[in-house]
C-alpha cells in the first residue's frame, strides 16, 4: 500500500506497482475550495466536485467540472459537498518515481498556467517563481516576499503568469456539469446561426451561460456581453 501525507514531500526513488493508494487529506466544507495534484489516478469522490481550468477572461478564471477519473500528476480544483470530505483510496496503481524535479503537470491558459507540485515550495522560492496561490477569500494572489506562511504545500497547485494581465488578483467562475455542454450551434449556408439543446429544441439565440460547441470546439458563455 502507498499513502500520501499532506505535510510530507513526495520522495519515491523508484517507480513501483501498488495494490492500494490513499491520502490523509481531509477537506472541511467550511474551507471552501482546494487544489489537488496527485501522483496517481483517482475516481472523482462522490462527496466533492472537481474542476479543471478551461479559460481566462480579464481577471476571471473559468473552471469547468470534470467527472469520471482524475488523471495522475494533473492539477485540479475541488469543492467538497460535505464537511470533512476525504479523497478515497484506489487500487492497482503505478507509482512514478519523484525524480529530481518537484514539478508535476500543468494546464495552460492565456497568460497563466496552473501547475501542481509534489514537494513543498517555500515562500522565498514561490515568490521568486512569481507564483500565485489561492487564499482564504477564494481568490488567487501573488505570493508576497518575506511572509513564511505563504507557500505551496505538497500535492497542491499554484498559478504562474506567462504574460502581463494587469490584474492584482484573479476571481473564479465555475461551470458545473449541469451547465455544461448542453447546446449545439449550426450555421446554415446563408450564414444563419441556430442553437439547439441536446434534446433537439431550437433556442431563441446564442446561450448566455454554459458551454456549447462551435465548429467542433468547446466555447464557454459566462453571461458577460
Amino acid at each position: 500500500a502507498f499513502r500520501l501525507v499532506d505535510s510530507l514531500d513526495y520522495c519515491v526513488p523508484y517507480a513501483f506497482e501498488t495494490a492500494r493508494v490513499e491520502t490523509s487529506r481531509v477537506l472541511p466544507e467550511s474551507g471552501g475550495k482546494y487544489t489537488v495534484c496527485l501522483p496517481y489516478e483517482l475516481d472523482v469522490p462522490y462527496n466533492v466536485v472537481a474542476y479543471t481550468p478551461t479559460a481566462r477572461e480579464g481577471s476571471t478564471l473559468t473552471f469547468t467540472q470534470t467527472t469520471g477519473r482524475l488523471e495522475a500528476l494533473k492539477p485540479y480544483l475541488i469543492i467538497p459537498k460535505a464537511n470533512n470530505a476525504t479523497l478515497p483510496s484506489d487500487v492497482n496503481q503505478t507509482i512514478p518515481a519523484s525524480g529530481a524535479s518537484t514539478m508535476a503537470g500543468q494546464v495552460n491558459l492565456p497568460g497563466y498556467a496552473m501547475r501542481g507540485t509534489l514537494s513543498t515550495i517555500d515562500n522565498a522560492t514561490a515568490h521568486d517563481l512569481g507564483a500565485w496561490i489561492m487564499q482564504k477569500d477564494n481568490k488567487w494572489w501573488p505570493v508576497p516576499a518575506n511572509v513564511p506562511v505563504a507557500y505551496v504545500r505538497p500535492f497542491n497547485c499554484y498559478l504562474l503568469q506567462s504574460g502581463y494581465s494587469g490584474a492584482n488578483s484573479l476571481d473564479m467562475e465555475f461551470v458545473d456539469q449541469t451547465d455544461g455542454i448542453d447546446t449545439i450551434r449550426t450555421v446554415d449556408l446563408d450564414g444563419t446561426e441556430r442553437y439547439y439543446d441536446l434534446n433537439g429544441r431550437q433556442l431563441p439565440g446564442k446561450p448566455q451561460r454554459g458551454v456549447y460547441i462551435v465548429n467542433g470546439k468547446k466555447q464557454i458563455a459566462n453571461g458577460q456581453q
